[in-house]
């Protein structure tokens, strides 16, 4: 799924994300209206990098709080 998903965004076959096979899919976009708005969407990827306690209701893994951070 993850490789369909990176085919499907048009990611080059050499890039981070390719190479990175266990870590999530995550981005992030701003956009700005004509009034000068300005919203921040984050995609966070909680399929890879989630905690290794499964019963810890935490999602995200080390490399996605740095990239958030």
């Amino acid at each position: 799924m993850r490789e369909i998903f990176l085919d499907f965004i048009g990611e080059f076959p050499d890039s981070e994300r390719r190479l990175a096979k266990y870590r999530g899919i995550y981005q992030d976009y701003i956009f700005e209206t004509n009034d000068g708005i300005r919203v921040l969407i984050i995609l966070l990827d909680g399929r890879f990098d989630y905690a290794k306690d499964l019963k810890s209701k935490e999602r995200l893994g080390d490399y996605q709080w740095l990239w958030l951070e």
